[in-house]
């Protein structure tokens, strides 16, 4: 009795809580095609390709194509270095207004452990970016050089040791 009180106090709180504000209304989707080649025990090739629509499917807003290498120190601990190509379309609420570029090299590092029943991961990746600068005060917009930005991600992702897909 005293959890399914603690759980319909959960359930009405958290029911009201929201993580951010909803700025863009793209309706958008991702299409993403993952491919994994094993080249050794410790090597394997990642390639990710991504297409991102808005306006329900009609408009692609970004294609993303993104080739790595990855070596498995152990069973829990990988690194990997890559490259990624975007191509920007002007479709979206926060879409350039032209077809825009943008190149990434970035180097990771995946550790995999256990706490209790669940399996956590954690990613840090650090991206070197040249993304392609748009002249906004001529008509028509031109590509006006590039710029150089730094970024560091980080994931974290836990799921139960016993999930499975029925």
């Amino acid at each position: 009795m005293k959890s399914l009180i603690l759980g319909i106090f959960f359930l009405f709180t958290f029911n009201t809580l929201n993580a951010q504000t909803e700025i863009l209304k793209d309706n958008g989707s991702w299409f993403t095609f993952t491919n994994n080649i094993k080249l050794s025990n410790k090597f394997y090739f990642l390639n990710i390709t991504q297409q991102r629509l808005v306006h329900f499917l009609k408009s692609t807003q970004a294609f993303l194509y993104s080739p790595s290498i990855n070596y498995n120190f152990t069973k829990n601990t990988s690194i990997g270095v890559g490259y990624l190509h975007c191509r920007s379309f002007p479709e979206g609420v926060s879409a350039p207004s032209i077809h825009k570029n943008e190149n990434r090299f970035f180097q990771h590092l995946t550790i995999r452990s256990t706490l209790g029943k669940f399996k956590l991961s954690q990613w840090f990746c650090f991206e070197e970016r040249v993304i392609e600068l748009i002249n906004l005060s001529v008509s028509p917009n031109v590509i006006d050089g590039d710029k150089y930005v730094n970024r560091f991600r980080y994931r974290l992702q836990a799921t139960p040791s016993n999930y499975q897909l029925i």
